[in-house]
């Protein structure tokens, strides 16, 4: 593929990098998202999503063993965490999803790789097929 210019090139997809991309490309920049990993970044992938979801699978199994405090009779109560495991799977999938069908209609093109500087403004990427592709402006 021929190497291509972007005004911006945003490396990596994390929180940090969500919304000044979209404004960009909403002013009528020519914007590429480079991401070596997974879409969202750590917060998505290993934070703030899967950690959040499992300390809610946690608290609905607290709620429930304290059910008769507030005058609610359940039976045992037990944890199946295979079950809570995939739930955090398939909200992180989810969150993936929904930042990767966002893309296009923000005007974001996306690059799959890993980025490094080769000049003041070059970058090159990596592709995971072995490639390389050279981006400037």
């Amino acid at each position: 593929m021929a190497d291509e210019s972007y005004d911006v090139m945003v490396i990596g997809t994390s929180q940090g990098g969500r919304f000044l991309p979209i404004d960009l490309a909403k002013a009528g920049r020519k914007v590429a998202l480079v991401e070596r990993g997974h879409l969202g970044g750590v917060c998505v992938n290993s934070g703030c999503t899967p950690t959040k979801t499992m300390v809610a699978s946690a608290r609905a199994a607290r709620r429930a063993r304290r059910g008769a405090e507030y005058g609610v009779r359940t039976g045992p109560v037990s944890v199946d965490l295979a079950a809570v495991r995939e739930r955090k799977r398939a909200m992180v999938a989810g969150a993936r999803e929904n930042y990767a069908s966002r893309l296009p209609q923000d005007g974001l093109d996306l690059v799959e790789g890993e980025a490094r500087f080769t000049g003041p403004k070059t970058v090159e990427i990596a592709l995971p097929d072995g490639g390389t592709r050279d981006r400037g402006r």
